[in-house]
This record gives structure tokens, sequence and C-alpha cells, in this order.
């Protein structure tokens, strides 16, 4: 009977590895997108100390908080889900 047919060791690896797959195509978008969400927040940062108002402390907060937010939570969240799946 079909029903209750065994996968093999092979046939159990080729799935995880196509899921592997499927997760590292997955995060290699979001790194490209995230990488270019920090390239802008790093050129507007940029800009602003050369040609703003060195006075305004509350925007150069908000620029300078745009650039390590994102450096800041990738790794907790990465780590988590390597946990997870250990």
């Amino acid at each position: 009977m079909a029903l209750f047919q065994r996968k093999s060791k092979m046939e159990k690896l080729e799935a995880v590895l196509a899921g592997l797959q499927k997760r590292a195509a997955l995060l290699a978008d979001k790194k490209v997108s995230a990488q270019a969400t920090l390239d802008a927040a790093m050129t507007a940062r940029q800009s602003h100390m050369l040609e703003g108002n060195l006075d305004d402390e509350k925007s150069a907060a908000k620029l300078q908080g745009a650039v390590t937010a994102p450096q800041v939570t990738w790794p907790d969240s990465t780590s988590r889900s390597l946990r997870k799946r250990l």
C-alpha cells in the first residue's frame, strides 16, 4: 500500500535541502532590501551632517536611529531562529 511507505534518508535529506535553499533565497532577498534601506539611511545622515543644521539634535538623533536600529535588531532575531532549528 502506498499509504504507509516510508521516505528514505535520501528523500528526507533532499526535502530538507530544498527547504534550506528556499530559505536562503528568501534571506538573500531580505538582505538586499535591508542593505538598500541602510544605505539610504546612511546617505540621509551624512547629508544632514554635511549640509544640515548642526544645532538640530532631534533630527540628528532620528537619522542616527534609522542607521543603528536595523543593526541592533537583526542578530537577535536571527539567533532566535537558529536556536529553534537546533
